[in-house]
């Protein structure tokens, strides 16, 4: 006869969602959204190493040791939520067996944050190393400039500007520079090659990932599809967090029942 208890521990256990932040960012950034995840979701907030409020003391950092240390703070059986530099070090780790993923969600990724010759819809490579110049120059400057290209265009944007800059003043980044590196890579085989369904939000508006790239996505993985937020900026999920807490509800509800 099969116990009674656990099965209703297993009904009333909420699917477990690991949210990992983007460049320049800290775990703060996710907590207005968190009231409206929350209900239907365990929540995770996996900081990015040497960003926010993961300082390291060493002097270098690598992406390899960078998933190293993430993976080690990720339950098994989760879905991942990335955004923007988080959505693609959330790709990176949805390969991993020994964590069994169940699901990727990005938000304002690119597979390949830097344009290649196969793929237009993305940063020139001499307006990343402009900026890569400048953030060595100005760190201040740097960010200030990141946080106004998050939010141009986009709804909202006004109070999640302000928003950003309220949080960067208790932010701690050691490894700024290094972090910024990793958005060199080209993410485009992990996404062809991932055996989990996937999620992929982008802003109607984004001046970081053009929003062609939405069109993009399915054609490297059958198992992806996109999602376009109108009006959104590169932070949909402080302009239309319910909108989307709803459909990554659903998305995940469906995996739940294959």
């Amino acid at each position: 006869m099969p116990n009674l208890n656990t099965s209703m521990k297993q009904q009333n256990e909420k699917p477990r969602l690991c949210l990992i932040h983007g460049w320049g960012a800290s775990n703060e950034i996710w907590q207005p959204w968190l009231d409206q995840l929350s209900e239907s979701f365990t929540i995770s907030c996996i900081s990015v190493p040497g960003l926010g409020d993961h300082q390291l003391s060493d002097s270098t950092l690598t992406i390899e040791a960078a998933l190293d240390k993430l993976a080690v703070k990720i339950p098994r059986n989760s879905f991942l939520v990335g955004w923007s530099l988080g959505g693609m070090l959330a790709t990176l780790l949805s390969s991993r067996q020994e964590l069994a993923i169940k699901g990727l969600i990005t938000i304002s990724c690119n597979p390949s944050f830097v344009q290649q010759v196969d793929w237009p819809n993305a940063m020139p490579l001499e307006q990343f190393n402009n900026f890569t110049v400048l953030l060595a120059k100005n760190v201040t400057k740097t960010l200030s400039r990141f946080f106004a290209l998050q939010v141009q265009g986009g709804s909202d944007g006004k109070s999640i500007l302000t928003y950003l800059k309220t949080i960067n003043d208790d932010a701690k980044h050691t490894h700024l520079s290094e972090t910024l590196g990793f958005l060199l890579h080209d993410n485009r085989s992990q996404l062809l090659a991932l055996k989990q369904p996937s999620l992929h939000f982008f802003g109607e508006f984004d001046q970081l990932v053009p929003v062609a790239v939405s069109d993009e996505i399915p054609s490297l993985n059958s198992m992806a599809s996109s999602v376009v937020i109108k009006k959104a900026g590169h932070v949909p999920f402080l302009s239309d967090g319910e909108m989307m807490a709803k459909k990554i509800s659903a998305f995940c509800v469906a995996q739940g029942t294959k």
